[in-house]
């Protein structure tokens, strides 16, 4: 009886170190990818997205999740969200477009990164690859 709890102790530790993994892939604050003007941020836990900004052509696409109620970063760092943006051209808000974002956070020679792609009706398909923001930034 005792080895079976051992053996399910011992999954139950490994089970943790697993979901913790993927917080230490996705570190948190804002990541950016300036070529696309790209801007993400990650919550402080490291396991949802907070926000999404995108420039295409001449206005902003953004989106803001509450608190804990972000898309989830699941197993080996992927993530993403379907879902509607609001589009910002000229300082005015306009009607809300879906956007698709999806991707995953990797170490690439030692440094964290995020590649995916960018999806909307009006932009042409994007593959971007962000990296943290310098401090101060977003």
């Amino acid at each position: 009886m005792t080895s079976i709890r051992r053996s399910l102790f011992a999954l139950v530790v490994i089970a943790a170190l697993v979901a913790t993994s993927v917080a230490l892939a996705a570190k948190p604050g804002d990541w950016q990818d300036k070529k696309h003007g790209l801007t993400f941020g990650v919550s402080t836990n490291g396991k949802r997205l907070t926000f999404i900004d995108w420039t295409c052509k001449d206005e902003t696409l953004a989106k803001g999740f509450k608190p804990g109620k972000g898309p989830k970063i699941r197993r080996r760092g992927r993530f993403s969200f379907e879902g509607k943006a609001l589009p910002f051209k000229n300082g005015g808000p306009g009607e809300p477009r879906k956007i698709e974002i999806s991707g995953r956070f990797r170490k690439r020679n030692g440094k964290p990164r995020a590649v995916g792609t960018l999806d909307t009706k009006g932009c042409r398909d994007v593959k971007f690859r962000a990296k943290p923001a310098p401090a101060g930034q977003g």
